[in-house]
């Protein structure tokens, strides 16, 4: 009982603490990002999966859709910043650019930034390059449509097999409460009838005792009479 009870914690907690960060409110927003010591403008979102999950899903979403690989993932890295540098992103531009992306945790949200150059110091904005930038929105807007229904409708599968499983715990904690319930009437009853037999054992105990000091009392008589005896005057 102690282990489903346990695992039961652990579900429910799990469960609470995953109710609690489910509060997307997507917010596309213009804003500046630093990277190498320069200034971007980028298109910002706050998004709840983790900035792994997203890293993840984007570079995908990239490579499968446009041909682009983003670099700064990877086995031995995991930058905040994933690059794609001196590329030919169709989808933005005839003209080779570099495409970056800055995916960070912030609170218990994920932040992407998604921004552009046409080399070190010449940035995409919405001014200089307005095309170009309303572009890059668009991809972003179209990973966000093609990552977000899956994300969440896998979170909320996972979230309904969760309480699929607390329920089943508690129809195993109600079973298991029952079964000792009749286990404890079961043994008590045997309590009683072991009081029983105790109560009857010790006064048989007490009516023996009785007899055994009466029986070695007279045993104790018998042996000063016996010893009493002459028996070397008897004549044999």
């Amino acid at each position: 009982m102690k282990n489903n009870i346990t695992v039961l914690f652990v579900l429910l907690l799990s469960t609470v603490f995953t109710l609690n960060a489910f509060s997307q409110t997507l917010d596309l927003q213009y804003a500046q990002v630093q990277n190498n010591d320069n200034e971007y403008p980028c298109i910002e979102v706050t998004l709840e999966p983790t900035p792994e999950e997203v890293k993840a899903a984007w570079e995908d979403f990239i490579k499968d859709n446009y041909d682009v690989k983003m670099k700064g993932t990877g086995l031995f890295t995991n930058k905040d910043v994933l690059y794609a540098e001196q590329v030919k992103f169709d989808a933005i531009s005839s003209k080779e650019m570099d495409f970056f992306t800055r995916i960070i945790e912030q609170g218990d949200n994920t932040t992407l930034s998604v921004f552009g150059s046409f080399g070190y110091d010449i940035p995409i904005s919405t001014k200089e390059y307005p095309v170009e930038f309303e572009k890059m929105e668009t991809i972003t807007k179209r990973f966000l449509q093609s990552y977000l229904p899956a994300y969440y409708e896998e979170w909320i599968e996972n979230t309904q097999e969760k309480i699929t499983d607390l329920q089943d715990n508690n129809k195993d904690i109600l079973d298991e409460m029952e079964d000792n319930k009749k286990e404890i009437e079961k043994l008590k009853k045997r309590n009683e009838q072991l009081k029983e037999k105790l109560e009857e054992n010790n006064t048989k105990i007490t009516e023996t005792q009785e007899r055994l000091d009466v029986k070695k009392e007279n045993f104790s008589g018998l042996k000063t009479r016996l010893n009493s005896f002459d028996v070397d005057q008897i004549k044999k």
